[in-house]
C-alpha cells in the first residue's frame, strides 16, 4: 500500500503532489500551481502555469497582474496521474519523514478523479473523523509515531465537532 507521504510531500514552500508533478498554494513559484483559493498566503504570483477558479484568478491577477491560469470550474472534474514506489530494502518505512531517492521507479498505478466536492455539512458526515491507523486484522501500523499522534488529534477534532453539533458522545 503506498503511504501518503510517498506521493504528497510537505515542504515549506507548499505541498507537493509528485503524481502531478504540481505544488498546492506554493509560496514560491513554481512551474504548476494547484491554488485552492484566493486568500493571501494561498494564491501567491509567479508561477508558470496556475489551476484555479476564475474567482481566485481574478484575484490573483489584481494582486500579481495576469496570471497563466486555467481556470477550473466548481464542479469541474479534475483528473491526475498516480504512481507509487516500492520500499526496497534498507528503506525506512516507519518514519514518513524519511524521503526515498528521487531515482526510485516510479510505477504507475491510475488515475483520481476527483468530480465533485462532499458537502462535509451533513450532518452523518461531521460524525466521521479520519484514522491513519489501520484499524483491520492482518494490517500491521507502520510503527510511525506520527502516526500514533495524528490518530489522537483526529479523535479529539471529531469529539469536539459531536460536542458542537450536538452529538452529546465525548
Amino acid at each position: 500500500m503506498a503511504r501518503l507521504g510517498s506521493w504528497v510531500k510537505p515542504f515549506p514552500e507548499g505541498i507537493y503532489v509528485a503524481p502531478a508533478d504540481a505544488w498546492i498554494d506554493p509560496s514560491r513559484p513554481k512551474a504548476k500551481a494547484l491554488v485552492t483559493h484566493g486568500h493571501g498566503d494561498h494564491a501567491r504570483g509567479g508561477h508558470e502555469a496556475v489551476w484555479a477558479t476564475a474567482e481566485t484568478l481574478a484575484i490573483m491577477d489584481c494582486r500579481y497582474g495576469p496570471q497563466p491560469g486555467h481556470q477550473v470550474a466548481y464542479g469541474e472534474s479534475i483528473r491526475l496521474g498516480v504512481s507509487v514506489q516500492m520500499a526496497e530494502p534498507g528503506d525506512d518505512v516507519a518514519d514518513a519523514s524519511v524521503t526515498w531517492p528521487d531515482s526510485r521507479t516510479e510505477i504507475p498505478f491510475g488515475t483520481l478523479t476527483v468530480t465533485a466536492r462532499v458537502d462535509d455539512q451533513v450532518p452523518e458526515r461531521r460524525k466521521i473523523i479520519f484514522d491513519p491507523l489501520p484499524r483491520v486484522d492482518g494490517i500491521d501500523s507502520s510503527g510511525d509515531p506520527l502516526t500514533e499522534v495524528r490518530a489522537d488529534v483526529y479523535l479529539l477534532s471529531g469529539r469536539r465537532r459531536r460536542a458542537v453539533f450536538g452529538d452529546g458522545r465525548r
